[in-house]
């Protein structure tokens, strides 16, 4: 789990990362986009990533052509044509599950959230932050990964859960600039508070108050001040000659997207590719910084997301996904795969292309790997480390399962991919407009229906059909070898599993951001309404 160090408020989707000698940055273009980046001062590695952006599909994060913003021959180029030239990209999938996530599942959200639960509806954050015993009186985690964060100070933007263990300085960060959602609203302060922005401990304002959207324009400065806290934060530890890690997650491209002012109307791909050029300038910006303070090559960036475009908002308020199936929300292609840049200079080859396939909790254990530390031995750690791949281009084969809920939905080993339960959306959704795979429809596989595969999965050659059109036949010699790989990976998987205690199963309006911390010196607190606690209910 990776709270956002120092930086800005984010949905997950696409990520992208760089690298450089003086520490980890994590840079986010927009939610379903997102980086990290890991810097070592002093020979001592730190992570700092710079954020993850919300909702970008493979295709706009530049992952085959870096190609989006600024008009060039009928294209858009974007600065990310630099780290695609000079880092290493993934085109095998790179995987966020965010919208699926198991109990254990790897989110950057603190908690891990599912897509029933956000501002938008009950169970958001507790009205205030409790310190808790289990932590040191300045709110650190003295566990191992702990450790690696002692000296320094990181900034968080991600969802937070209405739990105060969740706050990020609990989970080892130095500082937060961020909000604990993505910039849902504006609500009325009555049946509904606006979501808070915090610095570190309290709020320093509200979305839509102090921090305006412009919901008929699509004009927001939201990006431009995260991206200053970002540069403000790397210059500061710079100065004092301080390893760092930045975890930078802006959320401009998840619904309802925006820009600033100078980025509206400059993209063909209407506000959401606003939304992206000016993410991709802000990153660009951070990288120029990095090279400017002579950290570049001992700093290391990660650029990605936390799921596949969302199609349903598409194409104003939201990406594409390419050739691959459907969007988020579901399990396809569509909705898991994101886009992942490895920048180091001097380290990660340039122009390097990998097939090994990743997620994001490889992050976890890749970060503890660039600062020398083993990964907690006390429990089952499902993250891989990825420098070998990336430094050395050793493969990994690894199963990747595929969850909605705590259903199983598909497996991928190698290049093959098994679904075991097949399902878009609702009819009654889908008939409501509610469209999770716009223009795709593929017989038995795009159903409005849960349809059980589990006895004969549907199994798709990833390489050969990307897009999840034509399961291989079951009398065929290589259905019957993939499920033979595939069948064993599930049941040691099945066997291994601990069961989780549901964190976000309990919805209270009255457990809001009507009075977060810091209100009553702003004049920003609001009564809560009665307590009326309820199972929460999410039709996906």
């Amino acid at each position: 789990m990776w709270p956002v160090v120092r930086c800005a408020a984010m949905c997950l989707h696409d990520i992208r990362v760089a690298v450089g000698a003086a520490g980890l940055v994590f840079p986010g273009a927009a939610p379903d986009v997102g980086a990290a980046v890991l810097s070592s001062g002093g020979g001592l590695a730190t992570l700092s990533p710079p954020g993850l952006p919300s909702g970008l599909g493979a295709v706009d994060a530049c992952m085959d052509t870096c190609a989006l913003g600024g008009r060039s021959g009928g294209q858009e180029v974007l600065s990310c044509a630099e780290p695609c030239a000079h880092g290493a990209r993934w085109l095998r999938p790179w995987l966020f599950c965010h919208v699926s996530p198991r109990t254990e599942g790897g989110s950057l959200h603190l908690p891990m959230l599912s897509p029933a639960d956000g501002v938008g509806r009950p169970g958001g954050i507790r009205r205030t932050f409790q310190r808790d015993p289990k932590f040191g009186p300045d709110g650190r985690r003295r566990d191992a990964f702990s450790k690696l964060l002692l000296s320094q100070p990181p900034v968080l933007t991600v969802h937070l859960g209405h739990r105060p263990r969740f706050h990020p300085l609990r989970h080892g960060f130095d500082e937060w600039f961020g909000s604990p959602n993505c910039h849902f609203g504006p609500y009325d302060g009555r049946a509904q508070p606006n979501i808070p922005v915090y610095r570190d401990w309290e709020m320093v304002g509200r979305y839509y108050e102090e921090f305006p959207i412009n919901l008929k324009t699509g004009e927001a400065n939201l990006t431009q001040v995260y991206l200053q806290e970002a540069l403000d934060f790397i210059k500061r530890q710079q100065a004092d000659k301080r390893p760092f890690f930045l975890y930078w997650a802006v959320d401009a491209t998840h619904a309802p997207v925006y820009a600033s002012r100078p980025f509206l109307g400059t993209s063909q791909r209407g506000r959401y590719g606003d939304a992206v050029r000016e993410i991709d300038d802000s990153v660009g910006k951070i990288l120029q910084l990095l090279r400017d303070l002579r950290i570049a090559e001992a700093t290391f960036v990660f650029f990605t997301s936390d799921n596949g475009a969302a199609l349903i908002s598409a194409p104003q308020q939201g990406g594409s996904n390419g050739p691959f199936l459907c969007g988020k929300q579901t399990t396809f292609e569509g909705g898991m795969r994101e886009p992942a840049i490895a920048w180091w200079p001097g380290r990660v080859p340039a122009g390097q292309v990998s097939h090994q396939q990743g997620t994001l909790m490889d992050l976890f254990t890749t970060s503890l790997s660039l600062a020398g530390l083993a990964p907690p031995s006390d429990r089952v750690i499902d993250g891989l480390d990825l420098l070998p791949a990336m430094l050395r281009g050793r493969l990994t084969d690894r199963p990747i399962f595929y969850y909605r809920g705590n259903t199983l939905m598909a497996v991928t080993l190698g290049q093959h991919k098994a679904h075991f339960w097949t399902w878009t959306n609702s009819w009654e959704e889908f008939r409501q407009g509610v469209d999770f795979c716009p223009g795709q429809n593929v017989s038995g596989v795009t159903t409005h229906t849960q349809e059980e595969h589990t006895r004969l999965p549907l199994i798709f050659h990833l390489g050969r059909d990307p897009g999840e059109r034509f399961p291989l036949s079951f009398a065929s010699t290589e259905y019957l070898a993939a499920l033979g790989a595939i069948a064993p990976a599930v049941q040691q998987h099945q066997k291994t599993l601990v069961p989780g205690q549901p964190q976000l199963n309990v919805c209270d309006q009255a457990v809001m951001n009507w009075a977060p911390p810091g209100c009553k010196k702003l004049g920003k607190c609001l009564t809560p309404p009665e307590s009326t606690p309820e199972k929460c209910s999410w039709p996906h």
